[in-house]
């Protein structure tokens, strides 16, 4: 927070998803910024949910057997932001 004559600027951390490898195979790495508890799901391009889970900063996430080869979109809420990223999953 900085306060410059009578004015008072709030300075917030951009979050920031990071997804990698892309494409994936077996597993997706994921980072968050700011860390925190984060909720994130991943969808097929029909908008069904394939999975969820709440990581803390940096998870290893294997990819669930069943799940076809196909581009996916990985979605995180941190904050008041929502988060999207789309993967590829190639077995």
């Amino acid at each position: 927070v900085t306060e410059t004559e009578g004015t008072v600027l709030i300075e917030r951390e951009e979050a920031e998803l990071l997804v990698f490898p892309n494409p994936a195979s077996d597993y997706i790495n994921i980072q968050i910024y700011p860390t925190g508890f984060t909720p994130v799901a991943l969808y097929d391009l029909q908008g069904n949910q394939i999975l969820e889970r709440t990581i803390f900063f940096a998870h290893h996430l294997p990819i669930p057997e069943h799940v076809p080869n196909g581009l996916y979109v990985l979605r995180a809420v941190s904050g008041d932001e929502v988060l999207s990223q789309k993967i590829y999953i190639r077995r």
